[in-house]
């Protein structure tokens, strides 16, 4: 009877996070400042905006939601660096911490905003939305004013959904040899700087645009190849776990 009510008491203690180490005063550890701290310093690359939903949603006992949203050079199933980072967020942080989920749209800005997805999207009210802008489906079909005026009203939207959310800007992937895109990404960068939108440039990753090494990680139609799904999954992997 003895031993069980130590057992209980051990059990209990345990269950509050309190277990001393070494029998000493002073040194108690919660299990729940432990696990905060590991959050921090895996969320250490992130914009501090994005750092603090991580936080928030973990001193609240919440779920947060990610949403990768863009078009199909995510490569939405198996292969694509969207499927690939999905997994590997949910087991770096844990499923029943954070729930990734990917939209994919076939097509530019102009036909995403007026889709059912993107309401879709808004009205889920995400914590975090990682989106693609539309830089390389709307080249060659509307001019990049055009474009960047329908990023603005896609961020729009995903406030009106959720006040809070956390909006990182990134550009398509890179294609060789091209002329008018690249400068038009460069646009997209100075548009997220000039709105205060967190931007992440993978294209610092990728081999350089006018070089024929960069055609190892393209496909015949200028889309990512698995190579180049790998490294763009690698890229975002690194900045949003921290080694």
């Amino acid at each position: 009877m003895f031993w069980n009510e130590k057992q209980e008491q051990v059990v209990n203690y345990a269950e509050a996070g309190v277990i001393g180490h070494g029998g000493k005063s002073g040194g108690t550890v919660k299990k729940s400042d432990a696990r905060r701290t590991e959050i921090e310093s895996m969320t250490a690359n992130l914009p501090k905006g994005v750092q603090k939903a991580f936080l928030a949603a973990y001193d609240d006992g919440k779920k947060l939601e990610i949403a990768f949203v863009g078009t199909s050079a995510l490569g939405k199933g198996a292969g694509g660096w969207s499927d690939m980072v999905e997994k590997q967020l949910e087991t770096a942080y844990g499923t029943s911490f954070v729930d990734v989920v990917t939209y994919q749209y076939d097509g530019g800005s102009s036909g995403f905003l007026t889709s059912s997805l993107a309401e879709e999207v808004a009205s889920a009210g995400y914590d975090i939305v990682f989106l693609e802008g539309f830089t390389l489906e709307d080249n060659g079909e509307i001019s990049i004013d055009q474009s960047l005026a329908n990023v603005g009203a896609i961020v729009d939207l995903l406030v009106s959904g959720n006040p809070d959310v956390q909006i990182i800007l990134q550009p398509p992937h890179p294609i060789y040899a091209a002329v008018n895109y690249p400068r038009q990404v460069e646009q997209l960068k100075a548009f997220a700087e000039e709105k205060g939108l967190p931007y992440f440039d993978h294209w610092t990753n990728w081999p350089d645009y006018t070089s024929d090494e960069i055609l190892q990680y393209l496909t015949d139609d200028n889309m990512p190849s698995g190579t180049g799904h790998q490294l763009w999954a690698e890229a975002i992997m690194n900045y949003f776990v921290a080694k």
